[in-house]
């Protein structure tokens, strides 16, 4: 951990076994959670520098996320799968597959019930973030998805897709 002001190393959360691959701040920022090459996820509790809880996982981590004030992590998976983790139960609970390739992107709604997933086999998936179930699909003929934007208001959606190349894609949804 860094002071940025003083540009001064203030601690070190030590833990994993091998390289980290990914970070991802609580949403009020007193989590921490890390992914790591040891196959290993962990969280740490920010105030008091110390690690709360571990799991393992032993798929490739290509993204982590923390929501619900850090109760869910989300992790996308190299294979092709996004995986809900309770911090506060310490298990996972839902999976969401249906991807065939890799999932570049994940956007989250801001009232983290509802998230789009892109993925490089040209689809963009919307899920149920409680139970599970995929809402609906966009396919993209020859373009693949790799990065997912999502901007609210009350009545509508808009996702904003960055596309390989120069396309972009905009979806609007009530």
């Amino acid at each position: 951990m860094w002071e940025v002001e003083e540009r001064k190393k203030i601690a070190t959360l030590m833990g994993h076994t091998e390289g980290i691959s990914h970070l991802a701040l609580s949403p009020d920022g007193k989590l921490l959670c890390s992914a790591g090459y040891d196959h290993t996820i962990r969280v740490w509790n920010l105030t008091d520098r110390k690690e709360i809880a571990n799991f393992p996982e032993k798929d490739e981590i290509t993204d982590i996320h923390l929501i619900r004030n850090g109760h869910i992590c989300i992790l996308l998976t190299f294979s092709n799968e996004v995986k809900l983790w309770s911090l506060t139960e310490k298990q996972q609970t839902i999976t969401l597959t249906g991807h065939t390739e890799t999932i570049k992107g994940i956007a989250v709604f801001n009232c983290e019930k509802f998230c789009f997933t892109c993925s490089m086999d040209h689809t963009i998936r919307m899920w149920d973030l409680n139970s599970g179930e995929e809402i609906m699909a966009f396919t993209g003929e020859n373009a693949t998805a790799d990065h997912l934007k999502l901007t609210e208001d009350n009545l509508h959606f808009k996702v904003q897709v960055r596309m390989e190349g120069w396309t972009f894609g905009v979806w609007r949804g009530k």
